[in-house]
């Protein structure tokens, strides 16, 4: 029953958002951050030497993580980035999408979907059409919605602390 009444609250405060306009994108520096530190809260991304993230059409973004990466540090996972306005050549883990880049939002699902990569974006009424994990502005507070079914279809284990902070969309 509990988790009927969640799923009931959660998907009508994403409608609410939705209808009212009050999503709103989170400011780049924001992003950079929240990303990073929930990529190192999940189990098979934090035991990886290695992470790529692919940022589509946002250069803001990518600029922000670059900012906010050390790259001569010697933590693992070592974070690779690349960002441009089509898919990438290579799979990378990771791909944030903007969601001012609606055109091409079917061709960016269709891609994660067939090679299990990761999707972060920034629309929270976007969060049941396959993305992992919206990234959002919450009326002034930084907002985070965990699709737990995509999560789970991408074999994805998330730190118990992160189920703590985020919304939950099954």
């Amino acid at each position: 029953m509990n988790n009927v009444i969640r799923k009931l609250v959660c998907g009508l405060t994403l409608c609410l958002i939705t209808f009212l306009g009050l999503a709103t994108p989170l400011p780049e520096n924001l992003i950079s951050p929240i990303m990073l530190k929930l990529l190192s809260l999940e189990a098979r991304l934090a035991n990886k030497p290695q992470v790529a993230i692919y940022v589509m059409s946002n250069e803001a973004v990518i600029n922000s993580l670059k900012m906010g990466i050390d790259i001569t540090a010697s933590t693992r996972p070592i974070y690779t980035l690349d960002s441009g306005d089509t898919l990438p050549n290579v799979k990378p883990d990771v791909i944030y999408f903007s969601y001012t880049n609606k055109n091409q939002l079917a061709a960016v699902r269709a891609y994660c979907q067939k090679h299990n990569v990761l999707l972060i974006g920034d629309e929270p009424n976007q969060i049941a059409n396959g993305f992992a994990i919206v990234l959002h502005n919450d009326e002034g507070l930084p907002g985070i919605v965990l699709n737990i079914s995509q999560s789970k279809t991408l074999g994805l284990k998330w730190h118990p602390d992160v189920l703590n902070v985020v919304s939950i969309y099954e």
